[in-house]
């Protein structure tokens, strides 16, 4: 009797423990999957990122030569503003000069 009740106490613990095993592999699987999504997932923002990355600087660069280039023009329509500054003053220092002398 007592060794019957023996047996059925093993084989209950057994049948817990089983399902415990059972339940701990399911879990860790799921886990797994998880982790693995997580990677694709992550892997695959890094790969936007990047890629928004290299347009960002695509425009950036466009933009820098577009600034280079308004500067340039910029400074050469000033130096053009300052020789014709410049001759307009000689011109009128001459006609003053030359009006003076006559």
């Amino acid at each position: 009797n007592k060794l019957t009740n023996y047996n059925k106490e093993i084989n209950e613990l057994k049948s817990i423990i089983s399902a415990e095993i059972t339940s701990r592999r399911k879990f860790q699987t799921k886990s797994n999957e998880s982790i693995a999504k997580l990677a694709i997932q992550q892997e695959h923002d890094l790969f936007t990122l990047r890629k928004e990355l290299n347009h960002l600087i695509e425009l950036s660069s466009v933009r820098l030569s577009n600034i280079e280039t308004s500067t340039a023009v910029y400074k050469e329509t000033m130096l053009l503003q300052i020789a014709d500054n410049r001759n307009y003053i000689t011109d009128s220092m001459n006609r003053l000069y030359n009006n003076n002398d006559h």
